[in-house]
């Protein structure tokens, strides 16, 4: 099993796409683009929980691993580190968040 799948809980609401066009068709269409932006963000969480650094609290690190993504140029996964910093938009989406 991968180590981003979220769990049986969201396996009706995800699915993987079967190619780079379906892919493409999905995030410029305004509705599925939000979808697939939500389980992004249910991914990332999962991801970091599985090998051992839980942030699903921690809004600012969400950001900032929705900004800058979880792969490197050449494919290559991010990989969760103990010390894990929030960047400028990572802040700024906890700012927001304490505005609610």
């Amino acid at each position: 099993m991968s180590a981003f799948y979220p769990g049986k809980k969201y396996s009706k609401l995800l699915t993987v796409s079967d190619s780079p066009l379906e892919l493409i068709r999905n995030f410029v269409s305004d509705s599925l683009n939000v979808l697939n932006a939500a389980g992004y963000l249910r991914i990332i969480p999962t991801y970091w929980e599985k090998t051992g650094f839980p942030i699903i609290d921690s809004t600012d690190l969400l950001g900032t691993l929705y900004s800058t993504g979880m792969f490197r140029p050449n494919g290559e996964i991010k990989r969760p580190n103990r010390n894990p910093k929030a960047n400028k938009f990572g802040k700024l989406v906890l700012q927001y968040l304490d505005l609610f």
